[in-house]
């Protein structure tokens, strides 16, 4: 999604304003060449951008005005203690974010938003301020996605790193309550209230649930050895285990970015029974903080570090990241063997990929939609006594065949109980 935002012409006066006044100051320290003109469009460009999302974000405190001769280092804003880095864009066709592969102009930041600026004016007026006053904010991209889709082009002036759109929409920038002419932030919810699940809130609540628990592209599930039969095969038995797949905490906590914003969910630690480290994970829901929580043990290496990510994936896995991934069976194969070490062998990994796309494409829960006729079907069934319950789905096994995996799987569970 696309915004295009409308500034008024105070505030673009005063990107103006501070555009002429920090090259005014910048110019007679500076070793290169540049002209004044240039110099001017390009700190406006950046201002225009800045002042965009702040608006759309109902933050214009996050816009940096002041006139100083340091830099910001190419952090260009600040929000939920994320770095920003502002690009702003005058090319139509075609329109990518682009960074240096090296030098200056690097990709310093957590995260990324690129804006479309028409262009910048001749001379300041009233005039270019109601044609012209506007900025299209294309979207937002973290460090770790932007590397892994970025692509090396040369616009004439050199190799540069580039991503094309689509980027991630601006409001997963914020769990912030848009508005009409910027947005403003919602008062704080009572963590300890529950969730108030009403007509005109169910929908998104059911999406964001989807969307966190939507499968991964096989690109960033990984694979490790599980069980293996080490102390139970004969001597001439080849070494044997199941493969079994996994999400990084990285690669988490990117989705909760993406889906929740930022600013949209947080975490916490403390201790378990023995040894053992419980993470709480919380998502700001219908403006309330829920929360969930999964703990773990000390891990075979990096005890400590390895507890902390176990424990916050597996609170993940609780709010549905990743969690059809312990649906897939995986199969048992052939292990090669280094020292003490068992591991998949090379050849393997195609199958099992393949095998995750093919549960993938069917797991879940479906459509909203789906999701909300269930929960009728299953208001019904908890009326009904047991007995009925599991005649009710012997009866219609064929059309719960048909159902998504983990429907299927709480359908039949709630029909045992």
């Amino acid at each position: 999604m696309i915004y295009r935002t409308r500034l008024s012409r105070d505030l673009v006066m005063k990107c103006w304003d501070t555009a002429v006044a920090r090259l005014a100051i910048k110019l007679p320290h500076t070793n290169h060449q540049v002209s004044s003109r240039d110099g001017i469009e390009l700190h406006f460009e950046g201002l225009m951008v800045e002042a965009a999302l702040g608006e759309e974000l109902g933050r214009p405190d996050l816009v940096d005005f002041s006139v100083k001769l340091t830099g910001d280092d190419g952090n260009d804003m600040r929000l939920g203690g994320k770095t920003i880095q502002i690009k702003a864009n005058t090319y139509t066709n075609p329109t990518y974010l682009r960074f240096d592969i090296e030098g200056k102009h690097v990709f310093k930041s957590d995260i990324a938003v690129l804006g479309f600026v028409t262009r910048s004016p001749p001379e300041m007026s009233d005039a270019w301020c109601a044609e012209f006053g506007w900025v299209e904010l294309l979207g937002w991209i973290s460090r770790e996605e932007f590397f892994q889709r970025a692509e090396v082009r040369n616009f004439g002036h050199g190799d540069r790193l580039v991503v094309a759109p689509p980027l991630n929409a601006i409001d997963g920038l914020s769990g912030l309550t848009q508005t009409g002419g910027g947005g403003a932030r919602t008062a704080a919810a009572d963590p300890r209230q529950p969730v108030r699940l009403t007509e005109g809130n169910m929908q998104d609540v059911l999406e964001i649930h989807n969307l966190l628990a939507a499968p991964f592209p096989h690109e960033y599930v990984e694979w490790r050895v599980g069980p293996t039969n080490e102390k139970s095969r004969k001597p001439d038995d080849p070494l044997r285990g199941q493969a079994l797949c996994y999400v990084d905490a990285r690669t988490v906590m990117d989705r909760l970015d993406s889906i929740c914003g930022i600013d949209g969910w947080q975490c916490s630690y403390s201790s378990g029974v023995g040894s053992s480290i419980v993470c709480n994970i919380a998502v700001r829901l219908a403006g309330d903080w829920v929360w969930k929580a999964d703990g773990a043990g000390p891990s075979d290496m990096e005890a400590d570090k390895g507890a902390l990510s176990d424990a916050f994936k597996r609170a993940a896995v609780r709010w549905g990241v990743g969690r059809y991934l312990y649906d897939i069976e995986t199969p048992w194969l052939a292990l090669d063997k280094r020292g003490n070490t068992a591991f998949i062998p090379k050849n393997e990994y195609d199958k099992l990929n393949q095998l995750h796309d093919e549960f993938a494409r069917k797991a879940g829960w479906g459509s909203a939609d789906g999701v909300a006729a269930y929960r009728l079907l299953l208001a019904d069934l908890k009326r009904m006594p047991a007995e009925a319950r599991r005649e009710f789905v012997h009866a219609n096994a064929p059309l719960v065949e048909q159902m998504s995996p983990g429907m299927r799987k709480h359908l039949l569970q709630a029909s045992a109980a």
